[in-house]
């Protein structure tokens, strides 16, 4: 289910109201990903998505997003699950390159801002490559720098568990294999690396906050909370309200490699442990 924009226009908006919905897999006839998608390609502004439900569930490489590719504004995305979220898995088109993280996404590669990412449930599951992702990757143009990445904000108010690490084979035209590995998590990115030669390093516009409030917080597996700015951007803000927080060989990063920023808080009630290969870390640098 999608909406697109590629002119002036403003982009439609979608709705969803349910008691249950699961959004997963993907067709090896059209060679494409389940989706809600709000998009554009030209100088209007996307649309918004607005989930409401009891439980969501996105998994084997779907995921929901709002986007924006061209001058456009991205939309916001708002996912309310009274219940449960589960994000689970990252899938790759047998017998192709094609390859899709399951997840909820906000993006802009153009300009203009990226929209909001807001998530409130009573338990989020990011589990195997899964991810939550508020981004800006655009290189600009004409002395303007990229949009500024949207805000990423979580509130699992029971728990929140990002767990383990999804891999997929992928298959290039001369029938060679590679696999490639991808960190759950939550994420606000000034930079990531795109199929359309967009690389981490070309980003130049500032990457969003990421906030979060939950009761344990609970990072596993080498699954990661992570504000970062790869290119000439500077990184976002990470701020966690929480009542007791559990790394079991799993991390909480800030980063940037020329920009500024990456600031990070926890304010934390209870208790906080780490254990096995676990960091918290802020880094600043060209490594």
């Amino acid at each position: 289910v999608s909406t697109a924009t590629e002119g002036v226009g403003q982009g439609g908006s979608i709705s969803v109201i349910a008691d249950a919905i699961d959004v997963s897999g993907a067709s090896n006839i059209t060679q494409q990903f389940s989706t809600l998608a709000a998009v554009s390609r030209g100088a209007g502004n996307s649309g918004n998505i607005t989930i409401n439900s009891r439980t969501l569930k996105v998994s084997d490489g779907a995921d929901v997003s709002v986007s924006s590719f061209g001058n456009g504004k991205s939309g916001e995305l708002d996912v309310r699950a009274s219940e449960s979220i589960e994000l689970i898995g990252a899938s790759a088109i047998e017998g192709t390159g094609i390859f899709s993280r399951s997840g909820l996404f906000a993006a802009t590669e153009g300009t203009q801002d990226g929209g909001s990412l807001t998530v409130s449930t009573r338990r989020l599951l990011v589990k195997d490559g899964a991810r939550i992702s508020a981004s800006t990757r655009g290189k600009g143009e004409s002395n303007i720098s990229g949009g500024r990445g949207g805000n990423l904000d979580i509130n699992a108010s029971d728990t929140l568990e990002l767990n383990g690490i999804g891999r997929v084979i992928l298959t290039n035209s001369n029938n060679q294999t590679e696999t490639r590995t991808f960190p759950s998590g939550l994420f606000a990115l000034s930079g990531e690396d795109r199929p359309n030669n967009l690389s981490t390093r070309d980003a130049t516009g500032a990457g969003g906050n990421l906030e979060i409030s939950t009761g344990l917080l609970n990072i596993r597996d080498g699954a990661e909370l992570s504000v970062s700015a790869g290119g000439s951007g500077t990184a976002g803000r990470l701020q966690v309200q929480a009542q007791s927080v559990k790394l079991q060989n799993g991390a909480i990063r800030g980063a940037t490699v020329v920009g500024t920023g990456a600031n990070t808080t926890l304010q934390i009630r209870d208790s906080l442990q780490l254990r096995g290969n676990s960091q918290i870390s802020t880094v600043a640098g060209s490594n």
